[in-house]
């Protein structure tokens, strides 16, 4: 079997393993933003840069296979020089707004420049000034895009939807519709996700209430039968968010139809209908009733001439 060695250290690897890959599976950490198990590698943020003996120049980790013999550093003072640098080039686009904007928190590109220790701009810059897109559920602010590639990635690659397109070139590019017309898709929100700033954002989530006062449960989506595993955000007992987990893929109903259950005409108490007219009754009142109605059919029509129409939304703990 094939070794390599990162940081002096020997390690077996699969042919077609990148370094990154082989770092990640021996509990060796590099940094990554565009970096995603789940779409085939980008290497555009090369924040993942790594040096490699006997090559003058960086290389991304996650686009760099791993050959017999390499030997490779991922923690030389070079190379947390060189990710600095990066995220240097990377703020000269990008505007520091953290204390305002609904991804603080839990912003991949916040955490990273807290962990090289940049808290300020190096490079003193003109903040571009790019389109805001309102596309229904979703808001695309192109100014705080780094160009990773996740969204576009995971809609083709994953949803296979393809409705995303990286638009122009160079300092000018922005993320954009195939088209470049109003966004025409499932909304499924994958791509606001896994975007790791704040680029990509559920617009009924923005400035509701900020990502550290949420408490994040994992349950099942009860939208339909399916019942698709689904990360919900709460705050003060209120629904603010619902979320794919690491292992779902939840569609625009799962994702935006949270605000039903707080609807001001749902029905919280049981009704009776009597002379032509409902009123509220309490619960064991109405349970009272429907047994002995259900007993006066089965005894006068017999036990098959019974059945229950339930809703596809009620999970199995709620039928039984």
């Amino acid at each position: 079997m094939p070794e390599i060695y990162i940081n002096n250290k020997k390690y077996p690897f699969n042919e077609g393993d990148t370094v990154l890959e082989v770092a990640k599976r021996n509990n060796i950490y590099i940094p990554v933003m565009c970096y995603l198990e789940k779409i085939t590698p980008t290497g555009a943020c090369r924040f993942c840069l790594i040096e490699i003996e006997g090559i003058d120049k960086p290389a991304a980790a996650c686009v760099t296979y791993a050959l017999d013999g390499m030997k490779v550093f991922t923690d030389t003072e070079k190379v947390i020089k060189d990710r600095k640098r990066m995220m240097d080039f990377v703020l000269i686009k990008h505007p520091l707004d953290c204390p305002v904007c609904d991804k603080a928190g839990e912003c991949m590109l916040q955490d990273m420049a807290y962990e090289f220790g940049i808290n300020e701009e190096s490079v003193p810059s003109v903040k571009p000034d790019k389109p805001v897109f309102d596309w229904n559920f979703i808001i695309n602010d192109t100014n705080l895009c780094v160009m990773c590639e996740r969204c576009v990635k995971v809609c083709h690659e994953i949803t296979g939807c393809s409705a995303l397109k990286i638009e122009e070139r160079g300092f000018n590019n922005i993320i954009n519709t195939t088209d470049g017309t109003e966004l025409n898709c499932d909304f499924c929100g994958l791509c606001v996700d896994y975007c790791p700033v704040g680029a990509l954002l559920d617009k009924p989530y923005k400035h509701s209430v900020r990502s550290w006062d949420l408490d994040k449960k994992n349950t099942f989506c009860n939208m339909c039968p399916v019942g698709c595993e689904i990360e919900v955000n709460i705050h003060d007992n209120e629904i603010f968010r619902c979320r794919s987990t690491e292992n779902s893929f939840i569609c625009s109903l799962g994702r935006y139809a949270f605000k039903h259950p707080e609807h001001k005409d749902r029905i919280e108490t049981p009704l009776m209908k009597s002379s032509g007219k409902h009123s509220e009754v309490s619960w064991s009142d109405a349970l009272d009733e429907f047994k002995d109605r259900l007993n006066n059919i089965k005894e006068r029509y017999g036990d098959e001439s019974v059945a229950l129409l339930l809703g596809s939304r009620l999970s199995n703990e709620a039928v039984f």
